[in-house]
């Protein structure tokens, strides 16, 4: 520290709370520090079920690009072979 005492609250300007006071401060506190309950604890519910739901459709639209960019690189490579078998064949033929 500084070297310095410290002051009590009442020394600096502010008012000590009454004895009575102190209590509703105290619940105030724990009211606070208790886990949410009602409609924000279903809110967090509905927001990870909404969350797995959304993955699923990400994950299930990823599949059907995959599965659709399959079908076009065998058709491309079926052209390609095509092609191949054209220009290799003698030309009289």
């Amino acid at each position: 520290m500084n070297g310095r005492a410290r002051r009590p609250a009442a020394a600096h300007g502010a008012k000590a709370a009454p004895k009575g006071d102190r209590g509703m401060m105290m619940q105030k506190d724990q009211r606070k520090a208790m886990p949410a309950k009602g409609p924000t604890a279903g809110a967090a519910a509905r927001g990870v079920a909404n969350r797995v739901h959304s993955r699923r459709e990400r994950k299930l639209a990823l599949q059907q690009d995959v599965d659709k960019l399959k079908k076009k690189l065998r058709h491309e490579e079926n052209v390609h072979r095509a092609l191949e078998r054209a220009f290799t064949r003698p030309l009289g033929a």
